[in-house]
């Protein structure tokens, strides 16, 4: 079999344009690094220095390929939005705990394993069957199986620590009434 050679057919000019493409290219490429790097250090050392507890409630939702959640948050009587990425799908009016920067209350983080029931006496106590436990992410999640009124559901919840959890096994739930595909593990509430 005969090897066919490959030919380099641009000019010395068309050569040195690609490698100052190339060069720019890697350059702005830095300089995003750099903005997102020096963004989030900002974020975390403001989120650290001047915190300010907040209700992070769920608007809407977004999916491509990746996908998360809107939530709404309440600063000196103003209303403001936060797209949040994450993998677990949350219901319009779910509520988290959550903290923004005095300072920049744009930045924001929100404690998906901390949910707020409003109207304790709305959720129903029962049993659930964890299906799925997710230890190697951040936050861990659990994936767990329950029915009520007669009809089967599945829910995926982030949780503090999943090591408590084991797959097969059946642990206190919390099932909102009015919208039973909302639910909670009983030990990720705080009462």
């Amino acid at each position: 079999m005969m090897k066919k050679k490959i030919v380099n057919k641009l000019s010395k000019r068309e050569k040195v344009i690609n490698y100052v493409i190339v060069v720019v290219l890697m350059f702005i490429a830095y300089l995003f690094y750099d903005y997102v790097s020096t963004m989030n250090k900002e974020s975390k050392s403001l989120l650290t220095k001047e915190p300010v507890s907040a209700e992070f409630t769920v608007i809407g939702s977004w999916r491509t390929k990746l996908s998360g959640n809107i939530f709404e948050y309440s600063v000196s009587g103003k209303s403001l939005k936060f797209h949040n990425r994450n993998e677990v799908t949350y219901f319009r009016g779910e509520c988290f705990h959550g903290i923004y920067a005095k300072s920049k209350p744009e930045y924001v983080k929100i404690d998906l394993t901390s949910p707020i029931l409003n109207g304790k006496d709305n959720f129903e106590e029962m049993s659930g069957k964890v299906k799925k436990v997710n230890k190697n992410s951040n936050p861990n999640s659990v994936r767990y199986t329950y029915r009520f009124l007669g009809k089967g559901f599945e829910r995926t919840v982030y949780v503090k620590d999943a090591k408590i959890y084991e797959v097969d096994k059946y642990y206190r739930i919390l099932v909102y009434r009015k919208k039973p595909s909302v639910s909670y593990l009983k030990d990720q509430v705080v009462m």
